[in-house]
């Protein structure tokens, strides 16, 4: 026969006593609940964690430039999927504000200089090129970071880089469209986990010859060896497309966040 001081239950015995200050211990607990100073720090907790993760998305945000031209929706979707916070903007001062900057592009070299200008993007580009910033050209947006191209002879590129834009030579197909592999000539981030011989999808009938050739991160054989991708401190642009260069694009895209996301971290 159980003590008096002793309950049965399901799991054996439990003194009354304990049972007694359990039930107490969930009372005080419930009323500490139901109090107004509880329910204000919890909601506080709550805002504070919605804001600091609001603050990190807004510090980490990516620039994608939209001058009017360019494959947009996939290096958006390359960009999400890198884990990066994207806003598309044809706003000089989002490109300013920004993080990180995209220059994608597929087009004529001219009218891509003209579409800069005419949307008063082209200083605010050509700054975000310089300031430090990651910065990454696509195409096209790699072209029109040298000075000229033989595309649009008279018409002066941002001129970020020292050098220009030149046709293949006849004789060869153009456009240089389809996978091609790269050769690793330069140092840069951007290029972690990328070796020699990895291929890269291409579409372009230019590409670019720059003065220095330690601005060189890539070269590609196609009837000559041309460079595919330029680096400078931030900045690295690529004449074949990330976006559409499945796992090993995916990895630069990554880089490129990764970043992004160091250089919004050391910000005051």
């Amino acid at each position: 026969m159980p003590l008096p001081w002793r309950a049965t239950t399901l799991a054996g015995t439990e003194p009354v006593g304990a049972r007694v200050c359990h039930a107490a211990e969930r009372a005080a607990l419930l009323a500490l609940r139901a109090r107004p100073c509880y329910t204000e720090v919890r909601d506080t907790c709550v805002r504070l964690r919605a804001a600091r993760q609001h603050l990190k998305e807004l510090r980490t945000i990516i620039a994608l430039i939209d001058y009017g031209m360019g494959n947009l929706a996939s290096v958006w979707r390359g960009l999400e999927r890198a884990g990066g916070h994207v806003r598309l903007t044809d706003d000089p001062r989002d490109v300013g504000a920004a993080n990180g900057v995209v220059l994608p592009g597929v087009g004529a070299f001219g009218q891509c200089v003209h579409n800069l200008k005419d949307r008063g993007l082209f200083e605010p580009v050509r700054e975000a090129a310089h300031s430090g910033k990651p910065f990454l050209g696509i195409c096209l947006g790699l072209q029109v970071l040298f000075e000229s191209s033989e595309e649009a002879p008279g018409v002066r590129g941002l001129g970020v880089l020292e050098g220009t834009v030149k046709r293949f030579a006849p004789g060869l197909h153009v456009p240089h469209m389809g996978w091609n592999q790269v050769r690793l000539v330069g140092d840069t981030p951007l290029l972690g986990g990328i070796a020699d011989g990895d291929f890269f999808y291409f579409v372009h009938s230019y590409y670019p010859v720059p003065d220095d050739p330690d601005a060189r991160a890539t070269v590609t054989e196609y009837g000559i060896e041309f460079t595919s991708s330029v680096q400078r401190g931030n900045l690295f642009a690529s004449q074949f497309h990330p976006e559409k260069s499945q796992a090993k694009g995916l990895t630069i895209l990554r880089n490129f966040v990764s970043l992004v996301g160091g250089q919004a971290g050391t910000a005051p």
